[in-house]
């Protein structure tokens, strides 16, 4: 995995560690068949109706998954539906990640 926080670029192998702090742009993109990625986050950032900062942001736009049923096919997201919601909880997506 490739991973790009700042002008930094880290190019990430089996138990690294990378940190994207509030207001940094940081992307990452999976440079190998198969990932395991885990993401934290604190929900940092201006309240919206879910909640706030990313929490919130997510909690709103991602699709649920519930235990004991089939999760839902994976999708590509649409960032003009994102768009309307970014503002609200102070997420600002600023396009793909770098070319690798």
């Amino acid at each position: 995995m490739t991973v790009w926080v700042g002008d930094e670029r880290i190019d990430m192998v089996a138990g690294d560690f990378a940190f994207g702090p509030m207001g940094v742009p940081h992307a990452f993109h999976v440079t190998s068949a198969r990932a395991k990625l885990l993401i934290t986050y604190s929900p940092a950032g201006p309240q919206g109706p879910e909640g706030y900062g990313v929490d919130g942001f997510f909690t709103e736009v991602c699709e649920k998954v519930v235990k004991g049923e089939q999760p839902p096919e994976p999708r590509q997201p649409d960032p003009a539906a994102f768009a309307p919601r970014e503002d609200v909880y102070g997420v600002d997506a600023v396009g793909p990640p770098p070319a690798l």
